[in-house]
């Protein structure tokens, strides 16, 4: 089975994804700001997943992850940034702000996904624990737990946006090292 290990930041100006690719041994960032537009990049690395026949493994990824790149995917691949970033943006608003009770309503399932999914969170029952991915850090008795470093409320300054970058990718590493266990 070929997989992409991965997470999503969704801030209201920008978008990064972060991808360990097992296969390869390879990490691989994405930017989609003001500063840095590699949303063609990315557009092309996730049809490129597809047409490979691999699965993206995340944590959570069928409640939140998900939903807000299948909202970007249905872009062009020349979208401004701007327009990539309002729309993972406003997806992830209504997500995030959406009633508790109908936490699912935004999930996409099988035959709708792009891409194939595999979601840690759902298949270790999590979402009736309660269990985050910090927890699991610190049950994995990992060294480092890091919090989300910035009110997602709030735009990154651009002197952060590598600090953001860098907590995505830590966030992919402890999701594989999870899925390693």
């Amino acid at each position: 089975m070929k997989i992409a290990v991965y997470d999503i930041e969704c801030y209201p100006n920008i978008l990064s994804l972060a991808v360990y690719l097992p296969k390869l041994g390879q990490t691989r960032t994405y930017e989609v700001s003001s500063r840095k537009n590699e949303w063609s990049k990315l557009h092309k690395f996730l049809f490129d997943l597809k047409s490979k026949d691999y699965y993206m493994v995340g944590f959570n990824n069928l409640g939140y992850d998900y939903p807000v790149l299948h909202a970007v995917l249905r872009l062009p691949s020349n979208a401004t940034a701007k327009e990539v970033v309002l729309t993972a943006r406003s997806k992830s608003k209504e997500i995030i702000g959406g009633d508790f009770f109908n936490r699912n309503a935004h999930t996409i399932y099988g035959s709708r996904q792009m891409i194939p999914q595999i979601d840690l969170f759902k298949i270790w029952h999590f979402d009736r624990k309660g269990c985050s991915l910090k927890m699991l850090e610190f049950v994995m008795r990992q060294l480092d737990i890091q919090e989300l470093p910035f009110d997602p409320n709030k735009r990154v300054h651009h002197d952060d946006l590598d600090q953001l970058l860098e907590y995505n990718r830590f966030d992919v590493a402890n999701t594989w090292e999870f899925w390693l266990r």
